[in-house]
């Protein structure tokens, strides 16, 4: 029964790992507000908009190419890895990837920015949370499962 259990819970995993992986991430922001993509790149590594190099990070150090669009507004944390841009527009709304060269991993992301006050959840968002949501009904249902065999059969299973 606790390799079934296993099983299942590995199943789980490997579709919800698998599912946030492939999909492109849509980040909603309102006009003015600030976005920081969350795909961590700590010693080297690029920020793309678009096709277009915006930012390089060499040995820890920032570089910041000279796209005016993002002048002033566009930071790197050294401590979480993270890029940030602040005081966004509706130009700044289109495709982000972030590439980690030391793990040679590509997170990419959608970016709205909207004049709306209270941006919703996207479509992805929504997904991973009704995922989240069944995982957890699925782990309790085989928990109490488990917990009534061991029960009908004097605590040895």
């Amino acid at each position: 029964m606790q390799t079934l259990l296993i099983v299942v819970l590995l199943l789980i995993a490997g579709m919800y790992s698998s599912l946030s992986q492939s999909a492109v991430q849509t980040l909603q922001v309102s006009v003015g507000g600030e976005v920081s993509f969350p795909a961590s790149v700590l010693q080297d590594g690029f920020l793309l908009f678009g096709k277009q190099t915006i930012a390089h990070v060499s040995s820890g150090n920032f570089v910041l190419f000279g796209v005016a669009q993002f002048t002033e507004r566009l930071q790197w944390n050294k401590v979480t890895g993270l890029f940030k841009i602040q005081n966004l527009n509706v130009n700044d709304s289109g495709e982000y990837t972030v590439q980690n060269t030391e793990s040679a991993v590509l997170t990419t992301f959608k970016l709205m920015v909207s004049n709306n006050e209270s941006p919703s959840l996207s479509i992805g968002a929504k997904i991973g949370i009704a995922l989240a949501v069944c995982i957890l009904v699925v782990a309790v249902i085989v928990g109490l499962i488990l917990w009534k065999i061991k029960k009908n059969s004097g605590g040895v299973m």
